[in-house]
């Protein structure tokens, strides 16, 4: 029997529903709401709308008779494969020949422990964007959420370097409301760190998640691979990167600078 019309389009609008929360959710990096330890402090908030966009494919497959179609991804779930057996391995051989001492709190079984988690979480990161980026659409819905989310980060990132220029009760303040968003070891200093739990991964999310398709957009002229292509870069984009530049001077990071200066020249 054919599922109902009605039944795959409320899962298809329940799935948007999640992958856009998903988007949105990318900044919080180290969520208090997810339990795991005041020693553990990367864990992204967007695990949750990933958790359940893989339960409805689950849904999919066993009562719908879908199957996803990831079949020109192959290659690329094969070197993520190679990958995760490399980790696997060298991470076997370094625990079995380096003693068991701590290091930055963490044994040589605990780093291959979370080394594995994060590859893990990385693949599924990766195949919940296979799933949900197929078509120029979907690109631009993709750039446009994630753009919103890094924006309120950024923004909070503004108003953690009016804190502490101002200090005082504003900085405790602000303190409180960072408090919600990220679990950290220190409180302010002289660095903001918008919605993650330190300014160094504020810069790191800036120069993966949001330069990388601004400089594309800005010398190919095209939203996405296919599009009509524009002949003046758009006003999206300059707001994109004085944004960039923005976040990256409140997280104070110069490598992030070069970086996105290096990344934008070569290109």
């Amino acid at each position: 029997m054919s599922p109902a019309i009605g039944d795959t389009d409320s899962l298809a609008r329940i799935e948007k529903f999640l992958w856009i929360l998903l988007l949105l959710l990318t900044p919080i990096s180290s969520s208090p709401l997810l339990p795991l330890g005041a020693g553990t402090q990367v864990r992204p908030l967007a695990l949750i709308p990933m958790g359940l966009l893989f339960g409805l494919v689950a849904i999919r497959m066993m009562f719908l008779g879908q199957r996803p179609n990831l079949q020109g991804d192959r290659g690329c779930f094969a070197l993520l494969v190679c990958f995760t057996a490399y980790v696997l391995i060298s991470g076997l051989m370094l625990v079995a020949f380096l003693p068991d001492k701590l290091f930055k709190g963490q044994t040589p079984l605990d780093s291959l422990l979370r080394a594995l988690a994060t590859v893990g979480i990385g693949i599924g990161f990766y195949a919940v964007c296979r799933l949900h980026i197929r078509s120029v659409g979907d690109a631009r819905l993709t750039q446009r959420y994630l753009f919103i989310g890094m924006s309120a980060s950024i923004a909070l990132a503004v108003l953690q370097i009016f804190a502490i220029i101002v200090g005082g009760g504003t900085l405790r303040t602000v303190q409180d409301i960072t408090n919600v968003f990220a679990v950290h070891y220190l409180d302010f200093i002289n660095r903001a760190q918008g919605m993650t739990y330190e300014p160094s991964w504020l810069a790191t999310q800036i120069t993966l998640l949001l330069l990388p398709w601004l400089v594309a957009r800005s010398v190919s002229g095209q939203d996405f691979v296919g599009a009509r292509t524009r002949k003046r870069v758009s006003v999206a984009v300059i707001g994109g990167f004085l944004l960039v530049l923005v976040g990256l001077l409140c997280a104070g990071s110069r490598f992030g600078i070069a970086s996105a200066f290096g990344i934008l020249v070569l290109c």
